[in-house]
């Protein structure tokens, strides 16, 4: 190999690699590192740590080994870590949501109980066997998938099937945790209303018999 097929010591097929890396895949990496700090309040920490592994196996291929299948292996590494930036940021995004979600089931079927009980219609959103349907059933399966195809190692369409698997798991538990939120506010609030009527009511009924009594007392006592 000449040296005009080197750049600064290093393969030109190193470097353009390097590039075609930062050019075609870094974006997405970008990407979603804003949409997961936008839509969930997720900041993408675990991508940041993968970003900061593939910088150092991409100076350790131009800068600390020197024979060109050293740096294509490290650039392999690098390549795998980058991948994961894209795919780990989204499966924590889904496993938040579906905890935070999950978590709110258990009040909202508490909640549901008590609406049942005092035969009031609150659930303004989707029922609750479709919430159920979400959480028992559909995004344990997104996550399922999504682990499956995080597994293959490629850069493919593969790891992008991984990538909207997760997505879609934290979507749907989102869509399930605002929904129930409203109803459990909703129901709280109604509830509230009728405890302060009943111990309103308790109260007055409290008032008048003391007063009642007073009024016997007084007239016995008059005797």
């Amino acid at each position: 190999m000449s040296a005009d097929d080197k750049i600064r010591g290093v393969e030109r097929e190193i470097i353009e690699r390097i590039l075609a890396m930062l050019q075609d895949k870094y974006p997405a990496f970008d990407g979603g590192t804003y949409y997961l700090a936008m839509k969930f309040g997720i900041e993408n920490v675990i991508g940041f740590h993968n970003l900061r592994d593939m910088i150092t196996h991409i100076k350790t291929a131009i800068v600390d080994v020197n024979t060109l299948r050293e740096r294509e292996d490290q650039l392999l590494l690098a390549e795998e870590h980058l991948r994961r930036a894209l795919v780990e940021p989204y499966e924590l995004a889904a496993a938040e949501m579906f905890k935070k979600a999950s978590d709110l089931y258990r009040e909202y079927l508490d909640l549901i109980l008590i609406a049942k009980k005092e035969d009031i219609n609150f659930i303004k959103g989707p029922s609750q066997e479709v919430i159920e349907q979400l959480l028992k059933r559909e995004v344990p399966g997104l996550m399922a998938q999504g682990r499956e195809k995080k597994a293959v190692n490629l850069w493919d369409t593969t790891w992008e099937d991984g990538v909207k698997a997760f997505e879609l798991a934290a979507e749907r538990s989102l869509y399930a945790y605002e929904h129930m939120q409203k109803d459990v506010e909703v129901l709280k609030t109604r509830n509230l209303y009728w405890k302060n009527r009943v111990y309103f009511i308790w109260g007055l009924t409290a008032t008048a018999l003391f007063g009642i009594a007073g009024i016997i007392i007084t007239i016995m006592l008059a005797k």
